[in-house]
């Protein structure tokens, strides 16, 4: 199975705004800051890279679950596709993730896959804003998210849940079951601040 990551980026939140050159540092490489100075808008360049390695991170760790996020490990190169959607791939320690990040006004979400990159084309997303940040986001996404699953599949969302399992190295990132059994779908869940998202795929879909 091809595993799959997503992160979503409030850029109208007060903690996105005005991030310091040390926070910068901190996060992107030397390429990577350049890149974000030259950009015409930096501060959705700065939360593009973040998003992409965050994306990265989250797929490539369900298959190293030893892995550790250390941001400048992780080595994104993002080029603009197609309008406001940029695509490149993220080189961690364990492999290439392809990326693609959807820019928006008011926020950005980004999708990845491991395996070849023609499959990230295959991974359903989805996002929703909400008017305030949801009091217990984590069961807003999936709530959602298990809708969309159940409508791809004609399938009701009472017969599935969202688990994460225990392993070795702590809390595992999130399974989907349908009616009891571990489907044979891979999924990712994602919050901040006002807005929740997800990305899914698998070979029921």
């Amino acid at each position: 199975m091809h595993h799959v990551g997503n992160d979503i980026v409030d850029l109208d939140a007060p903690g996105s705004r005005n991030k310091s050159t040390r926070f910068m540092a901190k996060i992107l490489t030397p390429a990577e800051t350049h890149a974000v100075r030259r950009a015409t808008l930096p501060h959705t360049a700065l939360w593009a890279f973040w998003a992409a390695k965050e994306t990265a991170y989250k797929a490539i760790s369900k298959a190293h679950p030893e892995a550790d996020f250390s941001p400048k490990r992780y080595h994104a190169t993002l080029s603009r596709s197609n309008g406001n959607t940029r695509q490149g791939m993220v080189d961690t320690p364990h492999g290439r993730i392809a990326v693609k990040v959807f820019v928006f006004q008011s926020h950005l979400h980004c999708i990845g896959t491991s395996g070849n990159p023609r499959i990230l084309d295959t991974v359903l997303w989805g996002y929703h804003r909400m008017d305030h940040p949801p009091t217990c986001p984590s069961a807003a996404v999936r709530t959602l998210a298990l809708g969309h699953i159940a409508r791809c599949l004609n399938l009701s969302a009472e017969d599935m849940e969202i688990r994460n399992d225990i392993h070795n190295y702590g809390t595992g990132p999130p399974m989907l079951y349908i009616k009891g059994e571990r489907a044979p779908i891979d999924i990712s869940l994602s919050h901040d601040e006002r807005f929740v998202g997800y990305g899914f795929a698998g070979s029921r879909l």
